[in-house]
């Protein structure tokens, strides 16, 4: 006989309140009767926990992106007005249908691939998980969640938004007046060339900060560098052509986009490119700190760190140079970064003598790596480089292994020394007829304007005549 043992309710209660996301929540309760009415005794408080869980630390800042953008869905007036304070969300008072909390898991995911990003490059390059403790990640995520109600606000044109007039346009010439009577709040201060709209816009952002302390401030600005960073990372490292995707720095990032191209490696296509104002987010904050007497030498320090306290292994040193490089260097964990760091056009240029400009030879080199069956990525490039076993007059007498750690420095020159090595091994290995050695090498001048020569001899090697190598 079976005997069934009946779980305590608190116990139920304190394993659904530790539920990471929705749909293991709403799996659990459909599966047992027990713990359904468990759930029903404490719905809000349990639906709070999860959705903190989900959402992470910086749960007020989430909550406010996800009721602006059920605002827009709902009256389709991208204003403000209505927008409760970062405070209003600070309790369980928040209603939330299930439709929000799916997007709110869906945006919590976003920020969860771009912290894991964040902390590989500036927290610990060791891991390819978030490794920040818990403050770093809470000032990430209010940083991020703050950034993407900017976006929201420049994608939908928030503030010089101008309901459609119902009337006989009298009341629409009485607004056009008043908005040719703006005038910019601090008007004392320098306008930075701004126009009209532009200056409404950047107004706006400075009181959705406003009230902000200069920390708080400074991890926007932080975040506004990185957002565009790591989306100029992922134009070279998802681009297959010859000269990757190079985004403007006056648009404005899509943190879920960017999340899933981070995630994916796939080449950008439908970025939201409608406005060009992505700089009034940083001119806003750095406004406030101004007003809050901030020195300027570090309002507009480039390398201010304000989301990392201290960063793992912040004094390590290059293995190779000994350099000391920290989160910079590069091993097995974080190779991958090097793809969006490295173009191929970059690659290219560190070829020996004057390989880069045989253009026949090149051509070959660019569709080997960038083939859309076989896309080489240039972490694969340099493993093999290294694992290379070199005799005679192609060894170079250095020792690189993948288990060591590497500056940029270092690994450019891993890819002068063997990077030709590389792929005329790479040739060899496909199945390219043998060819004589040009006399000149890679130092022929001959190669770069005469294509019969170029494709007739190999120039994959080091002169035997001419200049020394």
């Amino acid at each position: 006989m079976t005997t069934r043992i009946r779980i305590p309710t608190d116990v139920i209660h304190e394993i659904l309140v530790l539920l990471s996301d929705f749909s293991t929540l709403s799996a659990a309760i459909r599966a047992s009767k027990s713990f359904y009415d468990a759930f029903q005794a404490r719905s809000k408080l349990i639906l709070h926990a999860v959705l903190s869980n989900a959402a992470g630390p910086a749960l007020p800042q989430a909550l406010r992106l996800e009721q602006y953008r059920q605002n827009m869905a709902s009256t389709e007036d991208p204003r403000i007005h209505n927008l409760p304070s970062e405070e209003h969300f600070q309790g369980l008072d928040v209603e939330l249908t299930r439709a929000a909390a799916l997007s709110m898991e869906k945006c919590a995911n976003a920020v969860r691939i771009i912290e894991d990003f964040y902390s590989i490059r500036f927290k610990d390059r060791t891991c390819r998980l978030s490794r920040l403790n818990p403050t770093e990640s809470l000032r990430f995520g209010r940083a991020l969640y703050r950034y993407w109600l900017c976006y929201e606000l420049l994608k939908n044109v928030a503030f010089t938004f101008r309901p459609d007039d119902d009337g006989d346009g009298d009341d629409k010439d009485d607004e056009d007046e008043d908005e040719d009577d703006y005038q910019a709040p601090n008007n004392d201060d320098e306008e930075e060339g701004l126009d009209k709209d532009r200056r409404i816009t950047r107004d706006g952002f400075l009181s959705l900060f406003t009230g902000l302390p200069s920390e708080e401030l400074f991890e926007i600005l932080e975040m506004c560098t990185f957002l565009k960073d790591t989306e100029s990372w992922v134009g070279k490292s998802c681009s297959k052509s010859y000269y990757p995707y190079v985004p403007t720095p006056w648009t404005p990032v899509d943190p879920l986009q960017l999340a899933q191209y981070v995630e994916a490696r796939r080449p950008q296509e439908d970025y939201f490119r409608g406005h060009s104002d992505h700089d009034l987010i940083p001119n806003a904050a750095r406004r406030l700190l101004r007003l809050q007497k901030v020195p300027e030498d570090r309002v507009v320090d480039p390398n201010l760190s304000a989301i990392v306290t201290s960063a793992n292994g912040s004094q390590d040193c290059c293995s190779r140079c000994q350099a000391v490089c920290g989160t910079s260097l590069f091993g097995s964990s974080n190779m991958f970064l090097l793809g969006g760091l490295m173009s191929t056009e970059e690659l290219v240029a560190l070829l020996p003598g004057a390989l880069y400009r045989n253009r026949d030879e090149m051509r070959l080199l660019r569709h080997h790596i960038n083939n859309s069956q076989h896309f080489i990525a240039v972490e694969t490039i340099v493993h093999q480089m290294m694992g290379m076993d070199l005799e005679g007059e192609d060894a170079d007498g250095e020792h690189w292994s993948k288990d060591e750690w590497y500056c940029i420095e270092c690994i450019k020159q891993l890819f002068r020394n063997r990077f030709m090595l590389w792929w005329r091994e790479a040739k060899q290995q496909g199945g390219a007829p043998a060819q004589d050695d040009c006399w000149y090498g890679y130092n022929c001048r001959t190669m770069t304007h005469k294509s019969s020569h170029a494709t007739r001899l190999n120039h994959l090697c080091k002169p035997t005549r001419g200049e020394a190598p």
